[in-house]
């Protein structure tokens, strides 16, 4: 049952993300672009408020160490 249940979550979210894409809002797009833009970052990073943790996800798939609260 709960495996049904979080399969039905990520259709949702995905069905999202191609609905603000499709609106010219790319949201995967637009934290790698924040990413880049931060240009070299320390070499550890505290993240405080992190929320859901997309940034931080991205943070760390980009390799940096990251402390996230």
């Amino acid at each position: 049952m709960a495996i049904s249940k979080l399969d039905e979550q990520l259709k949702f979210l995905e069905l999202r993300l191609k609905q603000f894409k499709k609106l010219g809002y790319d949201i995967v797009h637009s934290r790698r672009f924040l990413l880049n833009c931060a240009g070299a970052l320390p070499s550890e990073i505290l993240e405080l408020g992190t929320g859901k943790g997309h940034m931080a996800v991205e943070i760390a798939r980009a390799g940096y160490p990251l402390t996230t609260v």
